[in-house]
């Protein structure tokens, strides 16, 4: 099933946002030409909208040529190849090459050398410092663990980065987003990660979804408040949004305290409390009576990860041996 994560917290319109993770899941090979859309009604209720805010962002992919839609079937990828559009784009490659031959030569380099590493970059033969892939995501544990998931599942060193927030040297971040080959970020962090770069970056979504158990936690609340200390606030409203968007009627709220006696003080009267993994342990250890502890557990979208491993494969052949 596709997912479309949105953010209130973007100044960017929610249609647009739809619009972009669309688009994006056609260029990296999530959907695929005739693939069909989701409904706009079920698509509406899915995440949260107004019905009148899908239909905007279809007609934006229907004026721009990304679907087509038939009256009482839906909307389906339609793809269609702009002969001109390729031509021009040939041209451009054609004319930056000839000028990268140029300065080639101009220091020192014979035809022969310069041959050799356009080579070596169509076959990805010897270079060990790429691809350069960055894997970006607002929370530190999840941020690590999946980068080192990731990188198993392509072969090529994935580095963690974290969201920035106000206290984060964003000049860093964006240095060294440009200085990558590919992003890889899930659906909800998408729009901000490409506001961050030059529209030809290549960035990949991918599906993060809550772990079943933690989903069987939620579905047995149902409604009400729940606690989350340890997390930054603004992290806790994205998750809030997530977990609504899902049909969840459960209000996040994020707990500062300065340490866990505390926290045991500012929890009082909630029945339930939301931890990360890596501090499940000490909670768990204060034996707070009567405090459901729910670990917030992700996992990731298993056909996303099989599209990200066919596109990087098809972007570096020579990485095709370490991914099977």
């Amino acid at each position: 099933m596709t997912s479309i994560f949105i953010s209130h917290e973007n100044k960017i319109p929610i249609y647009v946002q739809i619009a972009h993770q669309f688009k994006e899941m056609v260029h990296t090979g999530i959907l695929g030409n005739g693939d069909a859309l989701p409904g706009r009604r079920v698509l509406a209720k899915q995440i949260c909208v107004n019905i009148n805010t899908i239909n905007h962002a279809y007609r934006i992919l229907e004026h721009e040529g990304y679907i087509v839609s038939r009256r009482g079937l839906g909307s389906f990828v339609n793809l269609k190849v702009d002969h001109k559009s390729r031509g021009d784009l040939f041209d451009k490659i054609r004319h930056q090459l000839m000028h990268l031959r140029g300065r080639a030569l101009a220091i020192g380099l014979s035809l022969n050398e310069f041959n050799s590493i356009l080579e070596e970059i169509l076959l990805y033969k010897s270079n060990p410092s790429r691809p350069r892939c960055l894997f970006i995501e607002c929370h530190e544990s999840w941020t690590n663990t999946i980068a080192s998931r990731l990188q198993e599942e392509i072969g090529i060193e994935v580095k963690p980065i974290i969201m920035p927030d106000r206290k984060t040297n964003l000049k860093e971040i964006i240095e060294a987003i440009e200085s990558s080959d590919f992003v890889i970020t899930t659906h909800a962090h998408f729009d901000e990660v490409r506001e961050m770069t030059d529209s030809e970056k290549v960035i990949f979504p991918l599906d993060l979804h809550l772990s079943y158990d933690v989903m069987t936690s939620l579905a047995g609340i149902k409604e009400g408040k729940i606690a989350v200390p340890f997390l930054k606030a603004v992290t806790t409203k994205r998750l809030g949004h997530w977990i609504k968007a899902m049909g969840f009627q459960i209000d996040l709220v994020s707990i500062k305290h300065k340490d866990l006696k505390d926290l045991a003080k500012k929890v009082e009267g909630y029945k339930n409390l939301m931890v990360p993994p890596n501090h499940l342990t000490s909670v768990e250890e204060m034996m707070l009576e009567g405090l459901n502890i729910i670990p917030i557990r992700s996992v990731l979208g298993e056909e996303s990860v099989k599209h990200l491993k066919k596109n990087v494969s098809n972007m570096y052949p020579g990485l095709g041996s370490k991914m099977e």
